[in-house]
Order: structure tokens, then sequence, then C-alpha cells
């Protein structure tokens, strides 16, 4: 069970109804963060029944939004390597530096672990599509879950997070992972929220 209570804009600090469809923060179009009971979930899980739990990202899953459990998708995200950087460590004046090989996630970045998360959800909740603004990681990470749980996804391209690019092309490498997984893309625009807004618009056409 999910100790999930609200959502809570990240900036104006509204509170919103956790169990319906947000986008943004209807006061001021700010991003929405989970919030959680964690005075109810300390008193209900310990450290020792996580640890006996398989090891991926959901074995945290009542501090994680999806309440019912059929709805997860879980490609074994999560659990990547510390990798002891020993000396990178000592050129920078540290003994114990190590770095998180999060290259080994199913869709080879750290993006699988929220997109994980951000898809069961919208399949919780009803959803049929997911779009997102991305260069690649993103996309590839929201296609595979969208493809494990059968939605329709699709990629608005943002050039922006290639400043020598311009607009519309983007490295070829960031743009071959995503079709394998059945994602159609949007028109190319500078920015995330433009390309956000103009893609959105393009989905709701349809």
């Amino acid at each position: 069970m999910s100790f999930l209570s609200h959502l809570e804009c990240a900036m104006c600090g509204k509170e919103l109804e956790a169990d319906r469809l947000w986008n943004l923060c209807p006061a001021c179009g700010k991003p929405l963060l989970a919030r959680y009971d964690l005075e109810r979930a300390s008193r209900a899980i310990s450290q020792e029944v996580i640890a006996g739990r398989e090891a991926n990202l959901w074995r945290y899953r009542e501090l994680l939004p999806v309440r019912n459990p059929r709805h997860v998708l879980c490609l074994g995200e999560g659990f990547t390597p510390l990798v002891h950087a020993t000396r990178l460590g000592q050129a920078v004046g540290f003994d114990n530096l190590f770095i998180k090989d999060e290259g080994l996630n199913p869709t080879a970045s750290f993006k699988a672990r929220g997109l994980s998360v951000a898809v069961s959800r919208a399949r919780e909740l009803g959803v049929k599509a997911v779009s997102i603004p991305s260069a690649g990681n993103a996309a590839s990470a929201m296609s595979a879950y969208a493809a494990l749980a059968e939605m329709q996804a699709y990629q608005g391209l943002c050039s922006l997070f290639w400043t020598a690019a311009p607009v519309g092309q983007l490295p070829p490498r960031k743009l071959s992972k995503s079709p394998f997984s059945g994602i159609q893309w949007g028109k190319s625009t500078p920015t995330a929220p433009s390309c956000l807004c103009l893609w959105g618009s393009e989905i709701l056409d349809r």
C-alpha cells in the first residue's frame, strides 16, 4: 500500500487531491510534488522488511504513488552498482569516492527510475497515452514503460538540450533508441516547456 496523502505545488504550496489527474498547479502553473504520510509509514514498515524484498525500485512501494500493485510497471530498474573510483578519489582528495553506474538501468539511464513510477501511476489513473519533451533518454525510458503498459507514447524533441545543434537537428544517437518501443516523434522546439505545449496541443487535436 502507498502512503501517498496529497499533491503539493513546489512553488505556492497549494495542496491538491492525489487520486485524480493533474498537469501543473492550477494556481501558478508550477510542478506538483507527491507528499506522503511519513508518520504512518514509519509505523507500518521497517528497514528489515524492506531489506527482505526484491532488489529493485519498487521495494520502497509504500513511499511511491501507486496504490494498487497490479499497476506497477517494472523492468528491473534500480539497484545499480556503486563503483569505487579510487584514482579519481585520490585526485580530488576523497578516500571513499563512489560513482553510481546508472547506465545499467533497463533503458541505460537514471530516467528509468522516475518514468517507471510516472507511467505506472498514469496507468493506475486511467491514462491511455503519454508524452514527454525530451532529447532522448527520458523519452526512451517513457516509451519502454508505455510499451509495457500498451499505451501510446509521444516524444516532443527539444533542441535546446543540444546547444550546438540548430532547431530540429539532434544527434542521431539520441533518436535511435525510442522507436524500438513504438514512440512517435513530434515537432522540435528550442525549450522543454514550449515543446510540451506545442506537442501536447497536437496530441489533443488527434
